[in-house]
């Protein structure tokens, strides 16, 4: 073989290697949702705390198996985005009828919180809040993983091998 050919060869064995770790790069990347969020109070664990403590209503956006697995106490699943058919006002209005469930009026606090800061399913359900005349939004940007860095209580099931756990099976951590 040429010493071109040769040339050649690892070059193009050098750009695919190259492709494959920025492809890998690309993938690591978690985008986080913005800082602010515009109508709401985006909110630590300390204030959501004082906000469950004064009754406002905690809205876990999870999906039902992870509000299963720990949740804050007291607070209700009402997971974001099942319905994908609707779009704008029209969601913002399906999901007003579900927080009607839970708020006492559109001037009650809400708290929204998920997983963890890069998880977007609490913002997009704070801001559909907000888009459906909701006035005091708060958005607990840390979800979950906030409250527990600050030892607050969460709620678990017990590790079980049957899905249809019974809720006397939930214990307090």
């Amino acid at each position: 073989m040429s010493p071109f050919a040769k040339f050649v060869l690892r070059t193009r064995v050098a750009a695919a290697g190259a492709l494959v770790f920025a492809a890998a790069a690309l993938v690591a990347v978690v985008i986080e949702p913005p800082a602010a969020l515009p109508g709401a109070a985006v909110i630590g664990a300390q204030q959501g705390k004082t906000l469950a403590d004064l009754g406002a209503p905690l809205i876990d956006t999870r999906s039902p198996s992870e509000f299963a697995r720990e949740h804050i106490p007291g607070a209700t699943s009402l997971p974001h985005g099942a319905d994908r058919t609707q779009q704008g006002g029209e969601q913002a209005a399906a999901y007003g009828v579900d927080l009607a469930q839970v708020a006492a009026g559109k001037d009650s606090p809400l708290v929204f919180y998920c997983g963890a800061s890069e998880c977007w399913t609490s913002y997009e359900a704070a801001r559909l809040a907000v888009q459906a005349g909701y006035r005091q939004v708060h958005w607990l940007r840390g979800g979950l993983a906030a409250w527990r860095a600050r030892d607050y209580p969460t709620t678990f099931a017990a590790p079980t091998r049957r899905s249809d756990r019974e809720p006397s099976e939930m214990a307090q951590r």
